[in-house]
């Protein structure tokens, strides 16, 4: 399932493994999975004619030019003092909030009048989760197959239909609301939690990094912390997955800087 989708790595034979970076590099790496053989094989190209005995390379900062950032991604192989960057982490601008927005592809309801319902009424309820299905036992909750015919709608699926919803069935009630991922999705929720309580955030939020987004600071409070001799033991995970999927405790800032390479973290 998309929950149990989770990264694997892998090292390079011999030959790849000694390949080294370049910021103008010779040749291109990439993974190719074979399904009949069920293996995972890395395809090298040249990016350009080569003569006998030039070097082969590749970019370990392959598909990002911003120099900064190269450098941060850089850091496992090549040292950089990045301390100097301000490790206060701003409020996202407004097109990172609408970017998400367009990606989830939500239309928003119109506004509704919530009913009343008499205290003898029975909810159809009409759901795909098991786990509803085996613990709703109440006499107030039926089950029903007929979605058309529900009063509440469980769904399991992300629902975006927001609107339409609102027009035809003003009174169904849904187990989602709009635009809920910034409270449950990990970097939503932190950037968001960070409005309260100024840049370093509410009390009881752990200083969090995007990244994605936060890379240069992440590694400035890192190395801060370091020269400082504090604990630096910090969680890495993926802002989507549950049940400690993919999930790394460590205090290796090269370790935390590859896992970028895979899920957003």
């Amino acid at each position: 399932t998309a929950e149990e989708k989770v990264p694997v790595w892998y090292i390079m034979d011999e030959f790849g493994s000694r390949i080294q970076h370049s910021d103008e590099p010779t040749f291109a790496t990439a993974p190719f999975y074979y399904i009949p053989h069920q293996l995972a094989y890395t395809i090298l190209w040249p990016l350009r004619d080569m003569s006998n005995g030039e070097e082969v390379s590749r970019d370990y900062a392959y598909g990002e030019s911003d120099p900064l950032i190269r450098s941060c991604l850089l850091l496992p192989w090549q040292s950089a003092d990045l301390t100097h960057i301000n490790h206060q982490t701003p409020e996202p601008s407004e097109s990172h909030y609408q970017a998400i927005f367009d990606e989830n592809k939500e239309s928003l309801p119109l506004p509704v009048e919530p009913p009343l319902h008499d205290k003898s009424k029975v909810f159809k309820v009409y759901t795909d989760m098991q786990q509803v299905l085996n613990g709703v036992n109440h006499p107030r909750f039926v089950f029903t197959n007929n979605e058309k015919e529900a009063d509440i709608l469980f769904h399991f699926s992300h629902f975006k239909d927001y609107k339409t919803l609102s027009t035809e069935r003003p009174h169904v009630l849904l187990n989602q609301f709009p635009c809920e991922n910034l409270l449950t999705v990990k970097d939503c929720l932190a950037s968001v939690s960070r409005r309260i309580g100024g840049a370093e955030g509410p009390r009881w939020l752990p200083r969090t990094f995007n990244l994605k987004t936060e890379l240069p600071q992440f590694i400035s409070y890192f190395k801060q912390r370091e020269e400082r001799g504090e604990d630096n033991h910090w969680i890495c995970k993926p802002w989507n997955l549950a049940r400690s999927l993919d999930t790394h405790v460590t205090t290796n800032l090269s370790y935390i800087i590859r896992q970028r390479e895979s899920t957003p973290k």
